[in-house]
């Protein structure tokens, strides 16, 4: 008889992002991909003597479906019940983390509906809760770096730091494996899809947000969080050697579709300041899971790479593996000051992630399947952005991984905002002019303040066309018709079935708010300086 265990990391991200340091982070990521990557080789080494057969089908990104077979019943299940309770004792060992565990399943109809009724039980199992005992010391230092955990020890983190620091268990493990390991097999594999397995020993990586920073006049960064569509689904219906296929296949597509991206930005000398330095710092990087640093100029760029590569490989390989779906994947990208705390820009960038996979699920009920890349600046000491409401917004986020057309009333193609900033030339002064007019954009306001801000858009285009010799219509003009309408009563008409409120909406505001980070990886910075073309 067959058993099947689901068990999974609770609170990963907070386990991760409870350092200050970047360094840390990758610390944390690489315990947990090591983790992983031991209980799939040598599961027996967590519970010598088990009396069963044991399978790992998957363990990717903390999350682990195990299956246990013996002729007894019982002895498959009491194996099951062993092998959670250990899975949970060693995580929490190696990690500082918990791992809740479900009650295993009985396999009767076939791994997939197992898997699925495991995958409830394992919900369940989260919303219990573990049960955590904390150490309450009198007269003990807090740790410097999470500032929530008991310091256990007081050393420096790396041997450039000269003062010492008060550390807990997790973050001192975190900072050790970074040191001890060097790029170890969580960042590794990463750089060697870059630059090669030969050119890896003479390359540096960022350690910090400020050495990615140094790519922007600004010193602005962008963080990609991206996420893997409906996968759940996908899984419960799979087969048990179709989800370990799929499960394996999915860390080495989301790894080289970040490094593709990352390598055409390396090869072009004009964009590429530090010809031996790879400018990307995957922070979480497994599954279909993303959280990664990257130059701001071409953020979005990279995204819609990312998007589109990931659906491509993936979709063809579960379809060669008879598996019938169109897997997408949805990005969020937060460009913010280098020196901006990361987990806040983790936590603006799932709630754009949460709002746009809303929208592509609402889409693919429809029966088209797009990716989709939605995002955000933070600017200045901005310290989180305003919610935009009402019928009429100056947005369309997100925008669509397509190069087809977009079905009507769901918005526009990421291309459209990434090719607009390659033809367009606007001075200082009237970007500056066009955001602020944009700003005011009255959302359901009386007849008299609608005509009022058309014609204040008229006269500012007139501005502009003035001196304008060329034959047809000004780029400035046909951008504002593409993106949405020259008139308030022109606005693109909105027809998403998951916002009913927002009924009209424009993607110049979109393109003028991130107007420095939407190049095109396939132009030099020195082909933006030209106008249209």
């Amino acid at each position: 008889m067959k058993y099947l265990l689901a068990a999974e990391a609770d609170r990963i991200q907070y386990l991760l992002f409870r350092s200050s340091r970047l360094r840390e982070v990758v610390g944390g990521s690489q315990l947990l991909s090591r983790f992983c990557k031991e209980v799939k080789e040598k599961p027996l080494l967590l519970v010598p003597g088990l009396e069963a057969q044991v399978d790992v089908i998957t363990s990717g990104g903390g999350s682990f479906y195990v299956e246990f077979e013996n002729e007894d019943g019982e002895k498959a299940e009491a194996a099951a019940r062993q092998f959670g309770a250990a899975l949970a004792e060693a995580y929490n060992r190696a990690t500082g983390g918990t791992l809740s565990v479900a009650k295993p399943v009985e396999v009767t109809a076939g791994y997939g509906p197992a898997s699925e009724e495991a995958g409830e039980r394992l919900r369940q199992a989260k919303r219990r809760g573990p049960a955590v005992m904390t150490p309450h010391i009198p007269y003990i230092a807090f740790c410097e770096s999470c500032g929530v955990g008991l310091a256990v020890a007081h050393e420096a983190r790396v041997e450039e730091e000269e003062r010492a620091f008060y550390l807990c268990p997790s973050c001192r493990a975190k900072a050790a494996e970074r040191v001890e390991r060097g790029l170890g097999g969580f960042l590794k594999p990463f750089y060697e899809a870059v630059v090669g397995q030969d050119a890896l020993p003479k390359m540096d990586w960022p350690h910090e947000a400020d050495a990615v920073g140094e790519y922007d006049v600004r010193g602005y960064v962008a963080y990609i969080i991206a996420d893997g569509n409906g996968m759940g689904e996908v899984f419960g219906k799979c087969g048990k050697e179709q989800a370990k296929e799929l499960s394996g296949k999915m860390d080495d597509v989301l790894r080289e579709a970040l490094a593709e991206p990352i390598r055409l930005l390396m090869s072009n000398p004009a964009a590429n300041r530090r010809p031996q330095f790879v400018p990307a710092l995957p922070l979480i990087m497994g599954g279909d899971d993303l959280f990664a640093l990257v130059p701001a100029p071409w953020a979005l760029d990279i995204a819609r790479r990312l998007c589109a590569t990931f659906q491509s490989e993936m979709t063809k390989f579960a379809q060669g593996q008879g598996i019938p779906y169109e897997i997408t994947m949805t990005a969020a990208v937060v460009i913010c000051k280098a020196n901006y705390p990361y987990y806040l820009a983790h936590q603006i960038g799932e709630e754009r992630l949460s709002a746009a996979k809303r929208m592509v699920k609402a889409l693919a009920r429809t029966g088209t399947h797009l990716s989709a890349v939605d995002f955000e600046a933070v600017l200045g000491s901005q310290a989180a952005p305003k919610e935009l409401t009402g019928g009429r917004r100056p947005t369309l986020r997100p925008y669509w991984v397509a190069d087809g057309k977009v079905p009507s009333g769901w918005g526009l193609p990421i291309n459209a905002l990434l090719d607009w900033r390659y033809r367009l030339t606007l001075p200082s002064r009237r970007l500056s002019q066009l955001r602020a007019h944009f700003g005011q954009v009255p959302k359901d306001g009386s007849i008299e303040a609608l005509q009022h801000w058309d014609k204040d858009l008229r006269y500012l285009l007139e501005r502009i066309e003035r001196d304008w010799a060329q034959e047809g219509k000004h780029p400035v003009r046909v951008a504002l018709e593409e993106l949405g309408g020259a008139k308030l009563e022109e606005w693109y008409s909105v027809e998403r079935k998951s916002d009913e409120e927002f009924r009209r909406g424009h993607g110049m505001p979109d393109l003028l708010r991130v107007w420095e980070w939407a190049l095109n990886l396939d132009h030099s910075k020195s082909e933006y300086e030209g106008g249209e073309r």
